[in-house]
């Protein structure tokens, strides 16, 4: 596995060719679709897709994992948790950033208390960037998973 997946900081030389790879049904779609969707993300992390493609399929390190655990009937189970990798928290520290410097939360007890209103701007960009970014991480999991 420590072969086939990196950990911790490190990543791919280049982006793992997913039509190599043994995916399940679905998780093949949509590719091109998805990464073309980058380009819609927060204007910061634009500069950060090569790096996202590096390391998609990697598992990096804090809490995340790979087990082989078993359960009470014997059944062998692998067990992955991971998540988005660093574009996500690259993309979170951006919007948390914005949702700070709003009008609305300027007299916040704790700016850490910042929050986006629904059904503005704000908030729809915030979601987008959110959902593509889960998106990664399901797509991260796959890619290891066929690894």
């Amino acid at each position: 596995m420590r072969a086939a997946i990196p950990v911790g900081f490190s990543a791919h030389k280049s982006m793992p060719d997913v039509r190599r790879l043994k995916l399940n049904h679905g998780q093949y779609a949509g590719w091109d679709r998805f990464w073309k969707r980058f380009a819609a993300l927060h204007d910061d992390v634009q500069d950060r897709e090569k790096r996202a493609k590096q390391q998609m399929g990697s598992l990096g390190g804090g809490n995340h994992f790979i087990e082989l655990t078993s359960d009470d009937d014997g059944q062998v189970w692998l067990m992955l948790h991971s998540g988005s990798r660093n574009i996500g928290k690259e993309i979170a520290e951006r919007h948390i950033y914005k949702a700070k410097g709003l009008e609305h939360n300027l007299g916040l007890p704790d700016r850490d208390l910042a929050v986006f209103l629904s059904d503005t701007a704000e908030m729809d960009a915030y979601l987008s960037d959110l959902y593509w970014a889960q998106e990664y991480a399901s797509r991260n999991r796959a890619v290891m998973l066929a690894s």
